[in-house]
């Protein structure tokens, strides 16, 4: 699951498109490539998403990407490429002559697939596609938190074997990078929650708090908008350790050799 998160906003202002060479949907299936058998983030399927969409160059926080459609709890991921769904007990694509590439984000509800040996539910999940046959459709994916292991797996699917539910699919979106705005993703990898100050050079713009490693709430993403200075926006936690945060940075709390708390960037 996705924790929707805000952090303090203090005023929007302008905001300018950032550029790719390389397209999204190949930097984020790259991203999941080189992260199979590791937790990413706090373990839970968005946040395998949520993380690819950030490296990549693309929006990540909930509150650029919108709000869920078209139920709470339905996670909009970017651009709405198409939906499968059984309407009235017939399987439906929404939009047949689109077809899927790696990177794309799939979002399930109530989802159940009926193979010839095995059966797959969800009641609310996410994962991204890591290939497609020449038809456009989907044959693996990356996922975690399925069938209980949270770290990240390549597993292959079948869109034709719905048989109820329904699943939406997004391509990513170009990243707008707004003047004055800092957006990030935290996790804290520690075996206990963890307070954190939010500065922005020495002022306290408030705290907020995650849950130990592996767990829902261990992992958030945040933004802060600043206008009228250019000091930066640095994270401290109780132990005194700090880091100053860039725009799109990943974040992780760990353990030092000694056994105290600390903060670094990931990379990427």
């Amino acid at each position: 699951m996705r924790l929707s998160l805000i952090a303090i906003l203090l005023t929007v202002a302008s905001f300018s498109p950032t550029c790719h060479g390389q397209t999204l949907n190949s930097k984020v299936a790259t991203f999941l490539a080189g992260k199979v058998g590791v937790r990413i983030g706090g373990g839970e399927c968005a946040h395998a998403a949520s993380e690819a969409l950030r490296s990549s160059g693309a929006e990540f926080t909930n509150t650029d990407l919108g709000a869920d459609s078209p139920a709470a709890g339905d996670y909009v991921w970017g651009t709405l490429v198409k939906s499968i769904s059984i309407v009235n007990g017939k399987w439906t694509d929404s939009n047949p002559a689109s077809k899927l590439l790696p990177g794309d984000i799939m979002q399930y509800r109530n989802t159940k697939f009926v193979y010839p040996t095995s059966t797959a539910t969800s009641g609310q999940h996410t994962s991204v596609v890591a290939t497609v046959n020449t038809a456009g459709s989907a044959t693996f994916v990356y996922q975690q938190n399925f069938n209980g292991i949270r770290t990240l797996r390549k597993d292959s699917i079948d869109l034709t074997k719905l048989v109820s539910g329904y699943l939406r699919i997004y391509r990513p979106k170009t990243r707008i990078n707004r003047t004055g705005q800092t957006k990030f993703s935290l996790t804290n990898n520690r075996t206990s929650n963890q307070s954190i100050t939010l500065l922005v050079g020495t002022s306290n713009l408030g705290s907020f708090s995650l849950t130990s490693a592996n767990t829902l709430a261990s992992y958030q993403t945040r933004w802060v908008t600043l206008t009228g200075t250019t000091l930066p926006v640095t994270l401290r936690l109780s132990s005194g350790a700090s880091v100053a945060v860039v725009n799109a940075g990943g974040y992780e709390i760990y353990t030092t050799s000694t056994g105290v708390a600390a903060i670094r960037k990931l990379t990427p």
